[in-house]
């Protein structure tokens, strides 16, 4: 009994002793307060009398909130326009008495926010927009250029501003494209891993032995694993390391 979203039941919501019924039946309803109230007495705990309140929806017309009346322990439980449920106000809001101000000012609210995506986005304003309404594909095409365009000057100034990515090559990078490092890629898979360090490389997230040893209180050596001839930084590994050498000239 009571709600579910998909398949997943959340007709009853608990966290310690706060429990919240939800069903869209007033039949199912009354029986999981009643199942409820067996579960109280079979365990002996009392489910407080005037913390428990119902909260009333109905879209059938013939039903009003004042014609229903749910029981607990053969009590009429108190009607309520709002409870609170794990410190939180659960409250229903009646359509038909909603102020037609709060509607103007959601109206209102809702403009200046359009307005201010719009001059984001360098996208003319929506009084341009109304007089002469584009179609909806030229208009998803230049709002996608221009939302790209927005986060490509954002990335590239990040970008800049970070000296782990001063090799990733700044000017190349934009949004919803694949670095040249992904794209100059032959279809094989030990291509991909010599671009996924090299992708470390750029990024400043391939860690030298040099690294390691700093970071470990020089407890490691610093020496190139693969020479064992002298510190292994960035340098080293790019163009002074013979064991590299051959692979360095053939990609220089």
């Amino acid at each position: 009994m009571g709600q579910y979203i998909g398949t997943n039941f959340t007709g009853c919501s608990t966290c310690a002793d706060d429990i919240i019924l939800l069903s869209s039946t007033e039949e199912e309803m009354q029986s999981m307060l009643d199942t409820s109230k067996r579960y109280s007495d079979k365990h002996r705990y009392k489910i407080h009398p005037t913390k428990s309140v119902t909260i009333n929806k109905y879209s059938n017309s013939k039903t009003t909130k004042s014609e229903v009346q749910f029981k607990l322990d053969d009590k009429n439980m108190p009607s309520a326009n709002q409870g609170t449920h794990l410190g939180i106000i659960r409250a229903i809001k009646d359509q038909n008495k909603t102020n037609i101000q709060d509607r103007i000012s959601l109206a209102r609210r809702t403009t200046l926010e359009v307005a201010d995506i719009l001059y984001m986005y360098n996208l003319p304003p929506w009084t341009d927009l109304k007089d002469q309404l584009p179609s909806k594909l030229s208009w998803k095409c230049k709002a996608r250029e221009a939302i790209n365009n927005y986060w490509k000057v954002n990335l590239q100034r990040d970008a800049n501003s970070k000296t782990t990515l001063k090799f990733l090559c700044i000017p190349n990078l934009d949004i919803g494209k694949p670095h040249t490092i992904w794209n100059s890629l032959p279809p094989n898979i030990g291509e991909l891993r010599k671009a996924t360090i090299k992708a470390r490389l750029c990024t400043g997230t391939y860690i030298f032995q040099s690294q390691k040893a700093r970071f470990s209180n020089m407890n490691l050596d610093a020496t190139c694993p693969i020479c064992q001839l002298e510190e292994e930084d960035i340098i080293h590994f790019l163009t002074r390391c013979p064991v590299l050498e051959g692979y360095t000239q053939r990609i220089s």
